[in-house]
């Protein structure tokens, strides 16, 4: 019986238990920013941090990374690499790979840059999954090139601009915190781990009516303010907004 059916049965006979948890020692906060922006980052944690999922929930993310990995082409005997951090992520992506039939090729996040290289080389892998925080290790300093972060490696919002154009345009972003940088949580129990600031990587693409385009990039020349009407938000709590804060009237 291979191990993904273990998994599946797990889950049809226990699927409530819990299957995975995860417990991380306390990471004491370092206060780096000013007094405006503190207030919006999460307090240091002085208790055991823990997660939990279930057997169902288990398999159920197996399954969504089996079909994202199906759909961007992966296929039996394939390789494709595991670089992530240890946490309730590691195993539904391990099994997920396999329920795909390929063969998952598990990589130390302790390596440094030379030695993902070697092994990325070595074990010749078609996909890699990794957590974001790695983007620029591997774009940069492995010199690989930009064509592994096609869709196929790496998802992105794409939107269609055109009907709001007018004579004068400016662009304005709104990033909600999200997963990755879960603020104000003070009143928690129990913390959610972070990773900084969410970024932004945005291109702007003109076509004009001569057949020519002009692309628009972010860069570090984007004004920034973190004093804007959303004053917290993640996917679990749900969003705090301001109204007395917005910048632009509505309607304009």
């Amino acid at each position: 019986m291979p191990i993904t059916q273990l998994l599946e049965n797990n889950a049809q006979k226990y699927g409530d238990e819990i299957a995975l948890v995860e417990i991380n020692p306390e990471v004491q906060e370092v206060r780096r920013v000013t007094w405006k922006e503190y207030e919006l980052i999460e307090a240091g944690s002085t208790e055991t941090y823990r997660r939990e999922i279930t057997w169902s929930v288990f398999n159920e993310k197996a399954n969504r990374c089996a079909n994202l990995l199906l759909s961007r082409g992966i296929k039996k005997g394939d390789k494709v690499g595991i670089l992530l951090m240890n946490g309730l992520e590691w195993l539904p992506v391990y099994f997920g790979i396999l329920k795909t039939g390929a063969l998952a090729v598990p990589l130390n996040y302790r390596y440094t840059s030379s030695e993902i290289k070697y092994c990325l080389d070595l074990a010749d892998i078609n996909a890699l999954v990794f957590f974001i925080e790695y983007f620029n290790i591997l774009l940069t300093r492995l010199l690989i090139t930009r064509d592994i972060f096609l869709p196929s490696a790496i998802i992105y919002n794409s939107f269609d601009v055109t009907s709001m154009l007018a004579s004068d345009n400016a662009i304005g972003v709104t990033l909600g915190n999200g997963k990755f940088y879960t603020a104000r949580q003070n009143y928690k129990p129990y913390k959610t781990p972070t990773f900084g600031y969410p970024k932004l990587r945005l291109n702007l693409i003109v076509e004009f009516t001569d057949g020519t385009r002009q692309t628009i990039s972010s860069d570090e020349k984007w004004k920034l303010t973190s004093d804007g009407p959303i004053r917290s938000n993640n996917e679990y709590d749900g969003e705090e907004y301001d109204v007395g804060r917005n910048a632009i009237p509505l309607g304009v």
